[in-house]
């Protein structure tokens, strides 16, 4: 299936429409009222809202952090029930160039802000590079916050749409109200309101306007937009937050700061505000379409054209 160029802010209202799926695969927990989502909800709900049928196999083991109500009876058919723990998520250890950029990063974050973080190592290692504590508002929740609760940094409950980790994630995320559906968590008008929101992701190429493609390579189709459009637009408007944007400045031997895009925009430029490599951070706030260029061609990376 090719991907669909959307924001996943823009998930419900296609499964109401051209994306309208005709029954959904999901598992589910028993709870003293009923049952509920397990380790996602994400868009999830808005499938059964739209009155598509669900079958659900019930976990005995798995975690609850389902904040959202039963499900409505009526809508579920349950076929089975299992011992089956979620299927460990996992991603490879940060590298020193990861723990160089996240340094950096780190010092970007103020006390108390609400923070969003991409999947993967650069996820991974800003959370063990941060000093203060914070808030988490992510579509992801990874592993290392466990860890950052651990150190006292983690401020209150995370609101996030799905766990991406292991028993250890999965253990303490079990009874706390932490997942929610893509209407709360990838609401803009939420994110951009309120408690300083910074939304740190990352990209497979940057131009040297600020515009990033998430989506791929001339050779192949690796992701899709995801909510990346959505944290990074919602951070701009977010007073006293900021969109950043991480990158090694070379991947595989190839620049991530290109002339020219492999792929179109997937998130574009006014909806970026740093630009961070292993070699520091580039500051595009309030610059104009001149300047950004200059300070993008500083940012640790070496122009390139795109990939052939």
């Amino acid at each position: 299936m090719t991907p669909v160029p959307a924001r996943l802010s823009a998930v419900p209202a296609l499964l109401r429409g051209p994306l309208r799926p005709d029954l959904l695969l999901a598992t589910v927990v028993r709870t003293g009222d009923g049952l509920r989502f397990s380790s996602e909800v994400s868009w999830l709900r808005a499938a059964v809202e739209a009155g598509v049928p669900v079958a659900a196999v019930v976990s005995r083991v798995g975690p609850h952090a389902d904040a959202g109500p039963p499900l409505p009876p009526d809508a579920v058919t349950v076929p089975d029930e299992v011992d089956d723990h979620p299927r460990e998520v996992t991603f490879a250890e940060p590298s020193p160039a990861h723990e160089r950029i996240c340094a950096h990063a780190s010092k970007l974050v103020p006390e108390g802000a609400r923070l969003q973080v991409g999947p993967g190592q650069l996820g991974a290692a800003l959370l063990a590079a941060i000093r203060v504590p914070v808030r988490i508002d992510s579509g992801l929740l990874p592993e290392q916050v466990v860890g950052l609760d651990s150190r006292g940094l983690l401020i209150g409950d995370p609101v996030a749409a799905y766990l991406a980790g292991g028993p250890k994630l999965y253990a303490w995320a079990d009874g706390r109200p932490l997942l929610h559906p893509l209407e709360v968590t990838h609401d803009l008008g939420r994110l951009s309101n309120g408690v300083p929101f910074v939304a740190f992701n990352t990209a497979i190429e940057v131009d040297l306007a600020g515009q990033v493609n998430v989506e791929g390579t001339a050779a192949a189709i690796l992701g899709g937009i995801g909510g990346h459009s959505d944290y990074a637009a919602a951070a701009t408007r977010s007073i006293g937050g900021m969109s950043i944007i991480a990158v090694t400045s070379t991947h595989r031997g190839r620049s991530t700061l290109v002339r020219t895009l492999s792929r179109p925009v997937s998130t574009p430029s006014q909806d970026v505000d740093v630009v961070v490599t292993e070699r520091g951070a580039v500051d595009l706030r309030g610059q104009g379409r001149a300047e950004r260029p200059r300070r993008c061609a500083h940012s640790g990376a070496t122009p390139a054209s795109a990939s052939k």
